[in-house]
C-alpha cells in the first residue's frame, strides 16, 4: 500500500531551504556595510637591488555608513608590512608606526609619502618596474582585501610624492 502523500527527500528540502536563506545572508544589510571598502591606486616604487625596505602608498575608499579600520598588512615580498606616519620633528620627518589607520565611513584615506604611508621591511627581493606585488589589507569589519599593487620606477613615482616635504624613502 502506497502512502498517500509523499515527503521529500531532505537533501531536496535541505536544497529548498538553504538557497533562499544563503541569499538572505548575503543581502543582509551588516555584510553590505563591510563590502562598502575598495582600494585603489596600490604602487611601490622600483628600488636597487641592495634595498631591504620599501614603501607602499595607496587609497582607501569607504563607500559606507560606518567606520572601519586597517588594522594590518601583508605581503609575500616582506618579512612585515607596517603601516606608519610621518611627523615633522625639529624640522625632520621621522617614521612612527600607528596600530590602526582609521577609515571614516563616507571618506577617501590615501596613503602616500610624507603622511601615512605602508612600511615594507626585510625585503626578500627587488622587484622590476612593472611587476606587481600582491598585498593583503586586514581591516577591522571589511575583513582581508588582497590587492596588486604596481610597481612604478622612481622617475615616474617621484611626481606623485608630496613636493611640500620632500619626503623620500630610499
Amino acid at each position: 500500500m502506497k502512502p498517500l502523500h509523499r515527503h521529500p527527500p531532505r537533501r531536496a528540502l535541505a536544497r529548498r531551504i538553504a538557497g533562499p536563506l544563503l541569499l538572505a545572508a548575503l543581502w543582509s544589510p551588516t555584510l553590505l556595510a563591510d563590502a562598502d571598502i575598495r582600494v585603489s591606486d596600490a604602487w611601490l616604487r622600483a628600488l636597487p637591488a641592495v634595498s631591504r625596505v620599501n614603501s607602499a602608498y595607496l587609497e582607501i575608499h569607504n563607500g559606507g555608513e560606518r567606520d572601519d579600520r586597517l588594522l594590518a598588512v601583508r605581503s609575500p615580498l616582506a618579512e612585515a608590512v607596517t603601516i606608519h606616519r610621518s611627523v615633522q620633528i625639529d624640522n625632520a620627518y621621522r617614521m612612527q608606526p600607528v596600530e590602526a589607520l582609521p577609515i571614516p565611513a563616507g571618506t577617501r584615506v590615501t596613503l602616500q609619502s610624507g603622511a601615512h604611508h605602508l612600511m615594507l621591511t626585510g625585503v626578500r627581493r627587488s622587484p622590476a618596474a612593472g611587476e606587481r606585488v600582491p598585498l593583503t589589507l586586514t581591516f577591522e569589519r571589511a575583513g582581508d582585501i588582497q590587492v596588486q599593487a604596481e610597481v612604478r620606477p622612481r622617475e615616474r613615482a617621484a611626481p606623485r610624492e608630496s613636493a611640500a616635504t620632500g619626503h623620500q624613502h630610499h
